[in-house]
């Protein structure tokens, strides 16, 4: 489905008594904002319309913040006119490929009016499924704006060793105003893995801007089988620092994302997935 250029039907929202909740944003300057399409703030505080992270550039760093409830014409400068936004509470919304079995999973934007099962970066995330209301919709809760101070969890299911280049965008920087560290990088194989005579190594690295390597990997070994636990690093625990040195703890600066790339590629016809999971401690 191509981004919106309309109006579009404000989505229904099913709530609870207080259950939504609406803040009016100063729209950008010279900015076209459509009822019923997902809605972001730009890097100093406006409201612009939402575009899903391409990875291969600089980040757009527009941060995700609900559904537009109203049309707001082009205006000359940020903050002429602001745009009533809902930021919390339920909406209803197609997904056609949705089953009961996908009730409690992340759905994506990828683009201002479309959502999905699966998307290329954390920030991306609108909501979290909650019910099949019919074939082809579902109940979405909006997710909480940006992320609290504390422990997090990120999880990249179905990752495809045999991919080449295949990145995943963990946390934004939007996410990361204060810093913070991510401990051990761990995968749960769920399907065996054959990678002939090279592995894969899946780097965990800033943005895709700098690629800086932040010293934590994942040798993707051969001839591992379906259930099997993967960790980074020399230590068999899970999210354990490893030596003295701290090589299973790494530090991530304010403002700065966090992505696994898959640095190193298997040779021949490399086959097998894994579920990944990173566990990160925000400032």
């Amino acid at each position: 489905m191509a981004a919106l250029t309309a109006d579009r039907s404000v989505p229904d929202h099913k709530q609870v008594i207080q259950g939504a909740y609406y803040v009016d944003f100063p729209v950008a300057a010279t900015t076209v904002i459509y009822a019923g399409g997902f809605v972001g703030l730009n890097a100093v505080g406006n409201l612009v319309m939402f575009t899903p992270e391409d990875l291969t550039a600089v980040q757009n760093q527009i941060l995700f913040i609900g559904i537009a409830q109203e049309h707001i014409d082009s205006q000359t400068a940020a903050g002429d006119a602001t745009c009533k936004v809902l930021t919390e509470g339920y909406f209803l919304h197609a997904l056609t490929s949705a089953t009961i079995l996908d009730i409690g999973g992340s759905v994506y934007a990828t683009d201002n009016q479309t959502i999905a099962k699966a998307g290329a970066c954390s920030i991306d995330v609108v909501g979290t499924l909650v019910h099949l209301e019919s074939a082809g919709n579902v109940i979405v809760r909006l997710k909480p704006t940006g992320v609290m101070p504390g422990e997090l969890t990120r999880v990249v299911r179905g990752w495809d060793v045999g991919t080449a280049g295949l990145t995943m965008q963990i946390l934004h920087e939007q996410e990361n105003h204060n810093g913070g560290y991510m401990s051990d990088l761990a995968a749960v194989i769920t399907t065996t893995i054959d990678t002939a005579t090279t592995d894969a190594i899946i780097s965990v690295t800033h943005t895709t801007a700098t690629e800086t390597t932040l010293g934590l990997t994942l040798d993707v070994e051969d001839n591992a089988v379906a259930l099997d636990l993967l960790i980074s690093g020399a230590v068999g625990k899970m999210f354990g620092i490893g030596t003295a040195d701290l090589d299973n703890m790494i530090a991530i600066p304010a403002d700065v994302g966090v992505q696994l790339v898959q640095t190193t590629e298997p040779s021949g016809n490399a086959t097998g997935v894994v579920d990944l999971v990173a566990k990160i401690v925000l400032f």
